[in-house]
Protein backbone atom coordinates (compact mmCIF):
# COMPACT_ATOMS: atom_id res chain seq x y z
CA UNK A 1 0.00 0.00 0.00
CA UNK A 2 1.13 3.60 -0.35
CA UNK A 3 1.63 3.52 3.68
CA UNK A 4 4.36 0.88 3.51
CA UNK A 5 1.92 -1.78 4.87
CA UNK A 6 1.46 -5.36 2.72
CA UNK A 7 -1.77 -5.83 2.65
CA UNK A 8 -3.67 -9.48 1.15
CA UNK A 9 -7.33 -9.52 0.07
CA UNK A 10 -9.72 -11.82 -1.14
CA UNK A 11 -12.86 -11.76 -3.19
CA UNK A 12 -16.01 -13.14 -1.87
CA UNK A 13 -19.53 -13.70 -3.51
CA UNK A 14 -21.88 -12.82 -4.03
CA UNK A 15 -20.72 -8.85 -2.95
CA UNK A 16 -17.79 -9.70 -5.03
CA UNK A 17 -15.87 -6.79 -3.18
CA UNK A 18 -12.11 -7.45 -2.16
CA UNK A 19 -12.14 -7.84 1.99
CA UNK A 20 -8.65 -7.67 3.46
CA UNK A 21 -8.02 -10.95 5.28
CA UNK A 22 -4.10 -10.21 6.38
CA UNK A 23 -1.42 -7.17 6.55
CA UNK A 24 1.52 -6.77 8.27
CA UNK A 25 3.49 -4.75 10.18
CA UNK A 26 0.80 -4.90 13.10
CA UNK A 27 1.20 -2.33 14.50
CA UNK A 28 4.31 0.38 14.82
CA UNK A 29 6.35 -1.53 16.54
CA UNK A 30 6.59 -4.14 14.40
CA UNK A 31 8.95 -2.37 11.92
CA UNK A 32 12.66 -1.96 13.02
CA UNK A 33 14.32 1.23 13.70
CA UNK A 34 11.24 2.72 14.23
CA UNK A 35 12.82 4.09 17.17
CA UNK A 36 16.60 4.86 16.05
CA UNK A 37 19.48 4.45 17.64
CA UNK A 38 19.37 3.43 21.68
CA UNK A 39 15.69 3.64 21.30
CA UNK A 40 12.98 0.75 21.56
CA UNK A 41 9.41 0.77 20.97
CA UNK A 42 6.89 -0.24 23.09
CA UNK A 43 2.95 0.14 22.33
CA UNK A 44 1.97 0.35 26.02
CA UNK A 45 3.48 3.69 26.37
CA UNK A 46 2.83 6.90 25.38
CA UNK A 47 4.95 8.28 22.99
CA UNK A 48 5.97 4.71 21.90
CA UNK A 49 9.26 5.53 21.30
CA UNK A 50 11.70 5.63 24.51
CA UNK A 51 15.17 5.45 24.99
CA UNK A 52 17.27 3.03 27.11
CA UNK A 53 18.46 4.02 30.30
CA UNK A 54 21.13 6.50 29.86
CA UNK A 55 20.20 8.04 27.20
CA UNK A 56 17.65 11.13 26.01
CA UNK A 57 15.68 11.55 22.72
CA UNK A 58 17.87 13.07 20.01
CA UNK A 59 14.33 15.42 18.96
CA UNK A 60 11.98 15.62 21.97
CA UNK A 61 9.60 17.47 20.12
CA UNK A 62 8.96 14.82 17.65
CA UNK A 63 8.88 12.13 19.83
CA UNK A 64 6.28 13.52 21.97
CA UNK A 65 4.62 13.26 18.34
CA UNK A 66 5.18 9.84 18.08
CA UNK A 67 8.23 10.47 15.38
CA UNK A 68 11.26 8.39 16.69
CA UNK A 69 13.52 10.16 14.30
CA UNK A 70 17.22 10.85 15.89
CA UNK A 71 16.66 8.27 17.94
CA UNK A 72 18.29 8.73 21.52
CA UNK A 73 21.56 10.11 22.73
CA UNK A 74 23.40 10.24 25.50
CA UNK A 75 22.58 12.19 28.56
CA UNK A 76 25.95 12.14 29.75
CA UNK A 77 29.53 11.39 28.03
CA UNK A 78 30.90 7.87 28.29
CA UNK A 79 33.04 6.05 30.97
CA UNK A 80 34.75 3.44 29.96
CA UNK A 81 35.81 2.93 34.26
CA UNK A 82 32.03 3.13 35.52
CA UNK A 83 29.80 2.55 32.53
CA UNK A 84 28.49 -1.06 31.94
CA UNK A 85 26.03 -3.33 30.14
CA UNK A 86 22.24 -3.34 30.40
CA UNK A 87 20.18 -6.20 30.06
CA UNK A 88 17.08 -5.65 27.82
CA UNK A 89 14.37 -8.01 28.13
CA UNK A 90 11.28 -9.31 26.03
CA UNK A 91 13.47 -7.11 22.79
CA UNK A 92 12.50 -8.37 19.36
CA UNK A 93 15.79 -8.18 17.39
CA UNK A 94 16.39 -8.03 13.60
CA UNK A 95 15.94 -11.15 11.99
CA UNK A 96 19.45 -12.12 10.74
CA UNK A 97 18.65 -15.67 9.36
CA UNK A 98 20.04 -14.02 5.96
CA UNK A 99 22.49 -11.41 7.16
CA UNK A 100 26.49 -12.03 5.81
CA UNK A 101 29.14 -10.20 7.91
CA UNK A 102 32.14 -9.69 6.91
Amino acid sequence: SPTGTLNRFTMIPPSWQWNMFWFSPKDECDMYETCGPYGYCDINTSPTCNCIKGFRPKYPQQWNLSNGVGGCVRKTQLSCSSDGFVQLKKVKLPATKEVIVD
